[in-house]
């Protein structure tokens, strides 16, 4: 690991992540939702919801804005559970990774260099309906969809604009029932046909990497490449 570390550099973003990790005992695999911490062209630092032992082979499917990026990986350590309920962080070497993934992988690496800024979580591109309290005087209420999705943010479609610093209570219209947050509107731009692109920061309340992931396979949905807030 100490030899991966000086080699590549690495970035601290959290990335949707699926697992599956091969049972030699069983002669099986299983499947394991889970999100990066930080990552380089040699390896990825996990989150996963069960711990998995040095020298698990596991393939993993990144999410990118530029598309699916599958690499075959080791894992070469695996930490304790910082807080219950948060899962277990590992380390994974990257072993192989088709030319035109790793292609995608190392682009990736060099846009995400390349930034001004530092964008804590990546996004998911999922298309649901969002209805959006405002909680001014009076309160009102605005139907609208969602463009790309993460634990921290959500890019929105909405028929009027909404001004910086607004307070929102967001409800996010799914199968299993609404699911809310509340967020501050960052930025605010005029888009097509009169509808207008907003960015909204979560200030209490989140959707985790899973139920995202989730509701991407339910709708169909691909990972996001728009500039969403966080």
């Amino acid at each position: 690991m100490g030899e991966e570390r000086r080699r590549h550099r690495r970035f601290a973003l959290e990335l949707p992540v699926r697992c599956r990790v091969e049972e030699p005992a069983t002669g099986g695999s299983r499947n394991l939702l889970g999100h990066t911490e930080n990552l380089s062209e040699g390896g990825v630092a996990l989150v996963l919801p069960t711990p998995l032992r040095s020298g698990t082979e596991v393939t993993v499917l990144l999410d990118l804005p530029e598309g699916p990026a599958v690499a075959e990986a080791t894992v070469v350590w695996a930490g304790s559970a910082s807080r219950e309920g948060e899962g277990w962080p590992h380390g994974l070497r990257i072993r192989e990774m088709a030319p035109t993934h790793e292609a995608r992988w190392r682009e990736f690496l060099v846009r995400t260099a390349s930034q001004a800024f530092s964008r804590r979580h990546g996004r998911l591109g999922v298309r649901l309906q969002i209805l959006c309290a405002v909680l001014g005087r009076p309160p009102r209420e605005i139907g609208g969809r969602t463009v790309d999705l993460s634990p921290g943010g959500v890019q929105l479609v909405l028929p009027e604009p909404v001004p910086v610093g607004t307070r929102l209570h967001l409800s996010l219209q799914v199968p299993l029932g609404p699911r809310a947050v509340e967020g501050e509107v960052v930025w605010c731009t005029p888009g097509e046909d009169g509808e207008h692109r907003v960015g909204v920061q979560f200030l209490q309340g989140t959707w985790s990497w899973s139920f995202l992931l989730d509701l991407a396979d339910r709708e169909g949905a691909g990972p996001g490449a728009g500039a969403g807030p966080d």
